[in-house]
């Protein structure tokens, strides 16, 4: 079976990833799951932290505006397409497909 060698093939990190997808869905095309894989976060509040590192990597935010932006609110519009899925203490992040 293929997806049993796809397993076998995978890091660690990579089954943890997957394992945590699998938990809460029956998607279980194991590329389409990592594709989609965009992140981890062992907080409290992972989609604020999710928002923060989005808006670092894909916004140009001049110095000092960055705290008057609303990251619990960017993180609760960017959560509507995607999942957080908590796992074995980590919070699992995809994009919704």
């Amino acid at each position: 079976d293929q997806a049993a060698w796809q397993w076998i093939e995978l890091d660690t990190y990579e089954r943890d990833i997957v394992a945590a997808y699998l938990s809460e869905t029956n998607h279980d095309n194991i590329q389409d799951i990592l594709d989609n894989y965009a992140g981890s976060s062992d907080s409290h509040n992972p989609q604020t932290e999710y928002a923060e590192q989005y808006a670092a990597d894909c916004m140009d935010i001049p110095d000092g505006l960055s705290c008057y932006i609303d990251y619990e609110k960017l993180g609760r519009d960017l959560a509507m397409n995607m999942q957080f899925i908590r796992y074995n203490n980590t919070t699992y992040i995809f994009n919704n497909f």
